[in-house]
């Protein structure tokens, strides 16, 4: 199964070996945006909610047993978490049995393709727990300056004109696009007029229709590489 996210704009469905996945559009967000959540949840981001609960090692058993496991296969055995995978599925398939159809040799590209066509990244979850537990106060510390959904969709409202029910047949990927152009439009806009008052201003001025990348990877994250570097180099 191949896919371009550059065509993600246009809100068609994805053709797949399971049938065609469609886009949740913002009307129906609300219904699923905690099932989504836990979707996106990855096999460590699993492992280290239990570890946290762990404080008497009472979990033990059951962390080493999910480690042996597959996600695919946690996901069989925790219901709360298939529930919100039946749900999910069959909304964007369109298909209360399409998760029958799903397998070791399927389930990650599919999942990947939910989670891609509604702007939701995995969050990378590193092994050592003293770490992760860094990397989440730094993703908390971003999230405080995060644009909310309700930001989102009255700035979409204001550039482009749109009503607010027009807002609501738009995709994920759609609305982060407008909002992201819009925003784009307007800097380059305070660009041009400071430059007329300052010659170095100008130097800063950018292309407003310039490549808005809605996949970028999180870069407040520190891999367990990374980590050894900098403890070895404070070490030294």
């Amino acid at each position: 199964m191949e896919y371009s996210r550059d065509f993600f704009i246009l809100g068609t469905p994805v053709s797949t070996e399971i049938g065609e996945c469609h886009f949740i559009k913002l009307k129906d967000y609300p219904q699923y945006v905690n099932d989504l959540s836990q979707i996106a949840q990855s096999k460590e981001e699993i492992i280290y909610n239990f570890q946290n609960q762990n404080k008497f090692g009472q979990l033990d058993n059951l962390i080493n047993d999910l480690k042996a496991s597959s996600l695919l296969d946690i996901v069989n055995v925790m219901e709360q978490l298939k529930n919100a995978y039946l749900k999910v599925f069959t909304k964007v398939f369109n298909n209360s049995d399409v998760f029958a159809s799903i397998n070791e040799d399927n389930f990650y590209r599919i999942r990947k393709l939910i989670l891609d066509m509604h702007c939701i990244r995995e969050a990378k979850v590193s092994k050592n727990p003293e770490l992760e537990r860094f990397n989440q106060k730094s993703r908390a510390l971003k999230s405080e300056n995060k644009t909310d959904f309700s930001d989102l969709v009255t700035c979409v409202v204001q550039f482009t004109g749109y009503s607010a029910a027009d807002v609501l047949d738009l995709t994920l990927p759609q609305l982060h696009s407008h909002f992201f152009r819009g925003a784009a439009f307007l800097n380059n806009h305070a660009a041009v007029i400071f430059s007329t008052v300052s010659p170095d201003a100008a130097k800063n001025i950018g292309s407003w229709s310039q490549h808005i990348d809605l996949f970028e990877e999180e870069k407040h994250y520190i891999t367990d590489d990374e980590a050894r570097k900098l403890e070895k180099l404070f070490s030294d």
